[in-house]
């Protein structure tokens, strides 16, 4: 099918994430950006962090319990899920709680995490985004920090696995930017070893209704969600929700916003077309509420979201923002 998108996209869809393939990395582009404007700082993004690393065992085809142990260059995470009940829909419903311990000799910060939910038929749902809770903790040598979230799942039985990407803070050196797995660990109705199956291969490199990526210390993570009742035939409602961490040492002052959305048109018998919309550009964050330019100190994090609407189930959709630092640098932040 060739690449389906460039630096800054995710996938909208009616479906899941069983439509479109893509490649890592893509292409290089010349960029027409002035040079004040441009990424100044290279980093890893986490996703090649996470493509890097070894993959803890899948335990496909094999019982599994409802936790996980993993140990990852001295980073041991633990992962434990609890059954909630059933919900309206109907669906499933976990708990699943977090422990991070740091068990070498230099603090780590937790940066992203990345999530894959699979239900009793295989299919995916996968989740990327900044930190955890709206947090990127700092956890020094010896200790731990812990959070808890929540999913569902349309069957009684599934599993979970993923990872969190660390940079280790060396003084007087570059961080050094790792990924630690999670083993798979099964969403169960009862305590007993289950076998749900493993994510189905033809899933994992497709493009996902969730995306990372960091510039300058800067994190946005976006996740896009269809809105059935809101949409009708030709008119396909779809929501982004962003968030964007600092973990720079000093604060930045979010000026603008742009989105670039594609229509993917599919006809029997044709090869599918992609027709790009105008672009939606405006002050400051925007979103359902337009909301202004925003102010974010080192160390937090600003969530939102707003919506789009398209004509075609499938499209693609991108975007930056424009970010001053008190510095005086003015950053390109790409929404990747």
């Amino acid at each position: 099918m060739g690449w389906v998108f460039k630096m800054a996209m995710v996938l909208l869809a009616v479906a899941a994430q069983y439509l479109c393939t893509y490649r890592w990395p893509p292409t290089s582009s010349t960029s027409s950006t002035p040079r004040s404007m441009r990424d100044v700082d290279h980093p890893v993004q986490p996703d090649q962090v996470r493509l890097g690393a070894s993959t803890p065992d899948m335990k496909c085809g094999k019982p599994i319990v409802s936790r996980s142990n993993t140990e990852t260059d001295r980073v041991e995470i633990f992962v434990q899920s609890s059954f909630r009940g059933q919900t309206e829909g109907p669906e499933f419903s976990w708990k699943y709680e977090v422990e991070i311990r740091n068990r070498g000799d230099a603090p780590v910060q937790m940066l992203t995490r990345h999530w894959v939910f699979v239900d009793a038929t295989g299919r995916v749902e996968e989740v990327k985004g900044p930190g955890a809770r709206g947090r990127t903790p700092v956890i020094e040598p010896g200790g731990k920090w812990s959070y808890e979230s929540g999913t569902s799942l349309k069957t009684e039985v599934g599993s979970m696995y993923g990872s969190f990407q660390f940079d280790r803070m060396v003084p007087g050196a570059r961080p050094h930017s790792f990924s630690a797995g999670i083993s798979r660990l099964a969403l169960s109705t009862g305590s007993d070893p289950v076998s749900p199956p493993c994510a189905p291969e033809s899933s994992l490199n497709q493009l996902s209704m969730s995306s990372v990526w960091t510039t300058e210390r800067l994190i946005v993570g976006v996740n896009v969600e269809y809105e059935p009742q809101f949409s009708t035939p030709g008119k396909h409602q779809f929501t982004y929700d962003v968030q964007i961490n600092n973990v720079a040492e000093h604060s930045v002052r979010i000026e603008r916003h742009s989105w670039q959305i594609t229509e993917h048109h599919h006809r029997a018998g044709s090869p599918e077309t992609a027709r790009p919309l105008p672009t939606m550009a405006g002050i400051g964050l925007g979103g359902y509420r337009k909301l202004p330019a925003h102010q974010l100190a080192a160390g937090t994090a600003v969530r939102f979201r707003g919506g789009v609407r398209i004509s075609t189930a499938t499209g693609t959709l991108g975007g930056e923002f424009i970010v001053e630092s008190t510095d005086g640098r003015t950053i390109l932040l790409k929404v990747g």
